[in-house]
């Protein structure tokens, strides 16, 4: 069964003959043609729809998707092998669409028609249509339809779709999700960490550090460059000579990935805050280091909060009962119609192939 998309996308025709194609996409320069096995392939509401039906609409979308390739036939006959059938599909729903239309005597104004076509062909809309191939009154008709089927299927399938998923049906689609997606306690963020040979002025270059972050005296980025150039009280020379100042990457780790000492040094941070100048043994070997941490954010085990995903989640809903609306619509539309694809099924079995590239 067609998709909602299909349904409501509208595009432009244009001419078969191909006069060129991309050697770089395809590897050649020759201007291959495509020819059309013309047949009946099915028939809807009393209406015979052929292979050149059927080759028109996919002109058109095939346009809309890959406009620099309008001349390419190998790209088009690629494109036509792809997607004949899902188009055929397309085009018996429609028909079956617009019947239903004329039953319910919906109206579609020309003002309707004529803003659509601006909206779709632009301003320059007879040059467009001529660079397209197709004239005046085939965009008009075809704009049209468009709009009748958007409407048709939004009176039949969005309104129902709408109906059934109520706030009850939000909140117990969020205890699912809720149950299937519990995370554990998480912390994002980042080590400043300050090593010298000489622990004093380690401490002090710390501290010097501490006071730069707090104070917003300069970037994160910024910082050890910034350091390196500031004199210590304590060897009377810039701390670039013998300290090093390191700025990771942001860790995002969760209890089991985080040491104990981390941990404790994170727990008591509000986010976006930085830690006071903390000394430690390092673990390789064993030096005095001096760790700032930077605690970006601080997630609490459990689910996600309803209120960040209640749109999410309501629009999932909303997308899968328009698709089992829609496609209820359209089964009973083919009921009523008395829908018969039967010529088609025999030409396939007997290994037709609407389209050959020559």
């Amino acid at each position: 069964m067609v998709s909602l998309a299909l349904l409501s996308s509208l595009f432009y025709t244009m001419h078969l003959s191909a006069v060129g194609g991309d050697p770089f996409l395809f590897g050649r320069e020759d201007a291959p043609h495509i020819l059309v096995n013309n047949r009946i392939l099915a028939t809807a509401n009393g209406k015979p729809i052929s292979v050149i039906d059927v080759m028109k609409k996919m002109d058109m979308l095939f346009y809309k998707q890959y406009p620099q390739y309008t001349s390419n036939a190998m790209a088009r006959f690629q494109f036509y092998k792809m997607h004949w059938k899902d188009v055929l599909e397309d085009l018996i729903d429609k028909e079956l669409i617009i019947a239903d239309a004329e039953e319910n005597k919906l109206d579609i104004t020309h003002g309707d028609i004529r803003k659509e076509m601006e909206l779709v062909f632009g301003p320059n809309i007879i040059m467009n249509l001529d660079k397209a191939g197709i004239t005046f009154d085939e965009a008009w008709q075809m704009v049209k339809d468009d709009l009748t089927i958007r409407r048709m299927v939004g009176y039949k399938a969005q309104l129902k779709a709408f109906k059934r998923i109520t706030p009850l049906v939000v909140r117990n689609a969020y205890d699912e999700f809720a149950a299937k997606n519990v995370h554990p306690e998480e912390w994002h963020y980042q080590v400043i960490s300050i090593r010298d040979q000489d622990s004093v002025v380690g401490a002090e270059a710390a501290n010097a550090a501490h006071q730069y972050l707090v104070h917003k005296q300069g970037s994160l980025e910024d910082l050890s460059a910034t350091l390196a150039k500031r004199t210590s009280l304590t060897t009377n020379k810039p701390f670039g000579e013998t300290a090093k100042i390191t700025v990771s990457e942001l860790y995002k780790h969760n209890e089991k990935e985080m040491s104990p000492a981390y941990k404790e040094a994170l727990a008591s941070l509000e986010p976006n805050s930085y830690s006071k100048a903390i000394s430690q043994k390092s673990r390789s070997d064993k030096s005095t280091v001096f760790r700032i941490f930077l605690l970006l954010d601080h997630l609490q085990a459990g689910a996600p909060p309803f209120q960040k995903v209640d749109n999410t989640l309501k629009q999932q809903l909303l997308n899968s009962a328009m698709d089992e609306e829609t496609t209820a619509y359209l089964k009973t539309l083919r009921e009523h119609y008395h829908v018969h694809e039967s010529g088609l099924q025999e030409l396939l079995a007997n290994g037709f192939e609407p389209f050959v590239l020559k």
